[in-house]
């Protein structure tokens, strides 16, 4: 079975840490951990590596606590191709769960709806940042 944690931020955190920590019960039960992070500065790809997951980064954007139209355009105008990367990356990986910290990047959920996967979303990120902070 094919877990893909998909983590909309790229500095470590608590999905981040999430992550690290339940692979190796998930892994004993026969569970792969694939975990998804946007193309973004940030100490959370090799961190995750040193820990031994497999990570994959993508194009992802996520929303914004901020009243510039421009950031919230730029989410919305790259919707679509970023859902359809999710959606060709479920089917190459024969993801069975798609599982995220919330919904602030609701990308990967309808993806995971569309490819008639289940899909998992934690209230961990529930708030949105201003760009600049993680």
């Amino acid at each position: 079975m094919r877990l893909l944690h998909v983590i909309g931020g790229a500095v470590f955190g608590g999905a981040h840490n999430q992550a690290v920590r339940l692979a190796p019960f998930l892994a004993e039960e026969g569970w792969e951990t694939i975990v998804v992070l946007p193309e973004e500065r940030g100490d959370a790809l090799d961190r995750l590596h040193t820990s031994g997951l497999d990570v994959i980064t993508i194009p992802l954007d996520r929303l914004r606590m901020t009243p510039d139209v421009r950031s919230q355009a730029r989410f919305a105008f790259r919707f679509r191709s970023q859902m359809r990367s999710l959606r060709e990356l479920i089917r190459k990986l024969e993801v069975d769960l798609v599982q995220l910290p919330g919904l602030t990047n609701p990308q990967p959920a309808i993806a995971a709806h569309r490819e008639g996967v289940a899909m998992r979303a934690g209230a961990h990120d529930t708030a949105t940042h201003a760009r600049g902070r993680q």
